[in-house]
């Protein structure tokens, strides 16, 4: 098994903007310096070239990229994934890429759904395997893991099933005669965890999965202590949404305890604060978020 690099903190950044704060937090000596620490941004982006904009702006004060844009890890080929990772790690950023699923055997029968005909309706091909079987070979370390789903956590709270309703339109039955919380938490926890985009990527014995098991991540603001037993190795507490000091403090213990008490990793992201400009909160409330992160341990 792979090592699970340590993780510290992530701005979450949609556009090629950098926030001159940060420079300013790296600087500081408020806080001791730590070893294998990640600080960097998160990409949302639509395209290769606001992605390397983004890189030349941040990549002499962090060493963390993560390509967080559906556009780039869910186009119909691997071409703008593998410019984007390229660029980042020849900045010298590790590099961490998100994925909504992750597709197979392109000749291989799923149901009614997926399948070899049904592929090409989809403008898609299952290229996702053989890609990170190859960015594990090509990049090792700098290759940090996959960012696999996104708040499952949150949306089972809020939404009733952490993965939406299925493709087949038909409503989810995880929970269907579930009565006590005992059984929601086992039924959630099983289903993130054998769910196949977790299984191809962690059970190396599942059919069609990766050569080597690879770190899998992801950030929630809710269930942490259940992610980590659906599969997770590491995850990112979600400081914003306008929540205040508490909420964010709450945030951080949560993820923290669940990741000490189960030996696993976490780190915090700042995410958005607000549903219109400027979206990010101001420079000083987030330069205070990630000191109070970093003083927290985020580091793994």
């Amino acid at each position: 098994m792979r090592k699970v690099w340590l993780l510290g903190l992530v701005v979450l950044l949609v556009s090629a903007i950098a926030v001159p704060a940060l420079y300013i937090y790296i600087q500081t000596e408020r806080c001791s310096v730590r070893d294998n620490f990640f600080f960097g941004v998160s990409f949302g982006g639509n395209t290769t070239s606001q992605a390397k904009l983004l890189i030349d702006k941040v990549k002499n004060y962090t060493n963390f990229f993560i390509v967080n844009s559906w556009e780039i890890s869910g186009a119909a080929n691997e071409t703008a994934l593998n410019e984007v990772c390229e660029y980042a790690i020849n900045a010298n950023l590790n590099v961490m890429v998100y994925f909504n699923f992750v597709y197979y055997n392109y000749t291989e029968d799923f149901g009614n759904i997926y399948n070899a005909s049904s592929w090409d309706l989809y403008a898609l091909s299952p290229w996702h395997i053989q890609w990170l079987n190859a960015a594990v070979e090509k990049w090792g370390n700098k290759f940090v893991g996959a960012y696999l789903y996104d708040e499952p956590g949150g949306k089972q709270i809020d939404l009733g099933y952490w993965d939406g309703t299925p493709m087949t339109g038909e409503p989810p039955g995880t929970f269907v005669n579930v009565t006590t919380c005992s059984q929601a938490a086992a039924n959630y926890t099983a289903s993130l965890r054998q769910s196949g985009s977790m299984q191809h990527i962690t059970n190396t014995s599942f059919l069609n999965a990766i050569k080597s098991r690879i770190p899998v991540l992801t950030s929630d603001y809710a269930l942490h202590w259940f992610d980590y037993l659906g599969g997770y190795d590491a995850i990112f507490a979600q400081l914003g949404g306008n929540g205040g000091a508490n909420s964010k403090i709450q945030q951080l213990s949560l993820c923290r305890g669940a990741a000490t008490a189960q030996n696993k990793q976490w780190g915090a992201i700042i995410t958005w604060s607000y549903n219109y400009p400027p979206y990010l909160e101001d420079a000083e409330e987030l330069l205070q978020d990630l000191e109070m992160a970093y003083e927290a341990g985020a580091t793994d």
